[in-house]
């Protein structure tokens, strides 16, 4: 065929040296990327095992293995603030959550605009750990007396997708629950419908 094109006088298009190698960086960057993904996944499942096994120190050097890994999980950090929770180091806690909720911002803000089809599992990925560390946030906020940034962040959370975020949200402001209440009634069955006869 290239002999064809050839004939006819055509110029067949040849990538250049130099845009094969950037492709080939590319493609290896791309491929170490999703290498540290799985080694991330991996070492984050184990770490997990260990918290539910009751091996904290062990749980937290796989973690920060993870993290390593992939810096910019912001899974691995809701996990590790989640450890560092049932640690009781508040300090370490509050600092993890915080990195995650910054990680996982920052990823949904870079992806907004592209194909979510073409994202599907990665974008349901990202914004479910988004949800969980904004509402992880929530929690400690609220533990330590921040009321405002807990409802804040439950607010984010419930803007995200949580449907937690949004009861537990709905259920502490009186005027979003005055609203429930006042559209459930209109949209509650007509006097005479519905009724069992």
């Amino acid at each position: 065929m290239s002999g064809e094109a050839e004939a006819k006088g055509e110029s067949i298009r040849r990538p250049s040296v130099r845009s094969e190698g950037a492709l080939l960086t590319a493609g290896l960057a791309t491929h170490l990327n999703l290498c540290a993904v799985h080694v991330t996944t991996v070492l984050e499942k184990q770490a997990v095992a260990k918290a539910e096994a009751g091996d904290h120190d062990e749980a937290l050097a796989l973690f920060e293995r993870a993290a390593e890994a992939c810096p910019e999980s912001g899974s691995v950090m809701n996990n590790t603030a989640q450890l560092h929770r049932l640690k009781g180091d508040a300090d370490s806690a509050r600092s993890a959550v915080d990195r995650a909720v910054e990680l996982e911002l920052a990823w949904v803000a870079a992806h907004e605009a592209t194909d979510r089809i073409a994202l599907t599992g990665t974008w349901k990925v990202h914004k479910t750990t988004l949800q969980k560390a904004l509402t992880q946030r929530a929690v400690m906020r609220r533990e330590s007396g921040d009321t405002d940034g807990a409802d804040a962040d439950m607010a984010a959370a419930a803007a995200h997708g949580s449907a937690l975020a949004r009861a537990i949200t709905t259920g502490t402001n009186p005027y979003a629950t005055m609203c429930h209440a006042a559209v459930s009634t209109m949209m509650g069955p007509k006097e005479g419908e519905g009724a069992a006869e």
